[in-house]
């Protein structure tokens, strides 16, 4: 019949910027010129075309460069003729288009979404995705729900996602049923997962009074976070040998001149560690009778951890 094709054999690519001759499809063409044939550029694009009733084309069609009358069919083929989906043209529309609203739910069929880009509302835990294998969906969270990692969904970091809202997702579908989020932006801009912390640790550093420590912590800038502590190598009212107090700089007491503790000073390679010229540098509670003294300087060591976040 005039204007109607039979499926392609086999479809094959023409000349870049030519249209495919007609008995490369195999088709019936009674009545049709060569010019209102789809052809397939080597680059990958479809000629631009009016196929009347039916337009047959191959995977990976632009979409928007096809015409077809309204209500007709779509036909799409691989390379080796086999009919991968129907759609008429009103089906078109979801292509580079936002569609309606999607309720998050244990499941979430992407299928039916009515455009590539949706929101999903609510906030229910969704444990799986149905997306057909190759279709991809940009999704928009308008609240906080968890998206649960899994055989079926699998998720980047490979552990659950809770969102936000703002925050897009990108779904891409495979095989077997296995959907992927091959992309997700946070709305305020922080990574999906942390990245990797480097370390310092001096070990135990001899205190002394009046004493200074330069500790080149190699971490590449100045650190995130410094900690200090302090660590009974000797026993001490009633603190134990390797027992760890936490310590911080510029702990001077309420005196002035008793010039005990230390200052710290941090810099691009350094952590810089002065101590206080009183002969008992540190002073501790008793750990049974919380009762304050002076720690001897021999019994115990500063220990010094440097961060930097990645």
């Amino acid at each position: 019949m005039v204007g109607e094709f039979t499926k392609p054999s086999k479809i094959q690519p023409a000349i870049a910027g030519n249209i495919a001759e007609p008995d490369q499809y195999n088709q019936n063409i009674a009545g049709q010129s060569k010019d209102t044939i789809l052809g397939v550029n080597v680059d990958g694009n479809f000629a631009d075309a009016d196929l009347g009733d039916e337009a047959v084309v191959a995977n990976g069609a632009l979409i928007k460069d096809i015409k077809v009358r309204e209500g007709k069919e779509l036909k799409v083929y691989d390379a080796n003729g086999a009919l991968q989906n129907n759609t008429t043209l009103s089906d078109l529309g979801k292509y580079n288009s936002n569609g309606a609203n999607i309720a998050s739910a244990a499941t979430v069929n992407l299928n039916n979404a009515t455009g590539d880009a949706v929101d999903i509302t609510g906030t229910t835990t969704i444990t799986a995705i149905t997306l057909a294998e190759g279709a991809l969906r940009i999704v928009r969270f308008t609240g906080a729900l968890i998206l649960t990692n899994g055989a079926s969904l699998v998720l980047p970091t490979g552990a659950n996602i809770t969102t936000a809202a703002g925050d897009y997702a990108v779904f891409k579908g495979y095989a077997a049923g296995v959907v992927r989020v091959v992309g997700y932006t946070r709305a305020s801009g922080a990574p999906l997962a942390p990245g990797p912390i480097t370390k310092f640790d001096s070990g135990n550093q001899t205190i002394a009074s009046s004493g200074t420590l330069l500790l080149n912590h190699g971490l590449g800038g100045i650190p995130d976070y410094v900690r200090y502590t302090l660590i009974f190598t000797t026993a001490q009212g009633n603190w134990s040998i390797n027992d760890v107090i936490d310590t911080l700089p510029n702990e001077i007491s309420d005196s002035l001149t008793d010039n005990l503790g230390f200052e710290s000073t941090i810099t691009t390679t350094q952590v810089q560690i002065r101590f206080g010229s009183r002969a008992q540098v540190f002073d501790a509670l008793n750990k049974t009778t919380r009762a304050g003294f002076n720690i001897t300087n021999g019994n115990i060591r500063l220990i010094v951890k440097a961060f930097k976040f990645g």
